[in-house]
């Protein structure tokens, strides 16, 4: 008597029936749709590769549209006509609690009819010896025609004698 050989192509003996078809044959026994390991792995790097080609895509159309629509609001527009007229300012200081705090005050007049939803004055502190320390902003918002605000500003430089003014803008 001789031994079954699995790989024998006769195996199994012509009198034992077919195994009933799997879910990858059909009834002839023809393979069909079987996955294959190698075309699924690749199947997975293509759709993988297509899908952050699309989010690439979509940044960079997200990017585009906040330049073209944060283009004109990131940089100052500088007034005309004198429209902004700082009325008076002064530096102060301040104690409290064992610290020293120094501000510049003023108020700020809108001499035109159009309103200015943002104003910024810039200040340039000195020393006593005329050495340049630093500078300080003072913002004003909603600024009405022909109104007057008053501002606060902290300066956090030390040692400042002089305090001048170098630009006031707004929009």
């Amino acid at each position: 008597m001789s031994q079954m050989d699995p790989m024998d192509p006769n195996y199994p003996p012509p009198n034992v029936p077919p195994a009933p078809p799997g879910p990858y044959q059909s009834a002839e026994g023809v393979t069909r749709g079987e996955p294959n390991k190698q075309a699924t792995k690749s199947g997975f790097r293509k759709r993988g590769l297509i899908a952050l080609g699309g989010l690439f895509t979509l940044l960079i159309a997200v990017g585009i549209v906040v330049v073209i629509l944060g283009k004109n609001t990131s940089s100052p527009a500088p007034t005309a006509n004198n429209d902004l007229q700082l009325l008076e300012w002064k530096s102060e200081s301040e104690s409290r609690d064992g610290f020293s705090f120094n501000w510049v005050t003023g108020s700020i007049r809108n001499n035109s009819t159009r309103m200015y939803t943002y104003v910024e004055i810039t200040f340039i502190a000195y020393d006593a010896s005329g050495e340049k320390l630093g500078s300080t902003i003072a913002i004003v918002k909603n600024l009405a025609p022909e109104d007057v605000q008053e501002f606060r500003a902290p300066v956090w430089q030390d040692n400042v004698s002089e305090l001048r003014v170098k630009e006031i803008w707004g929009r």
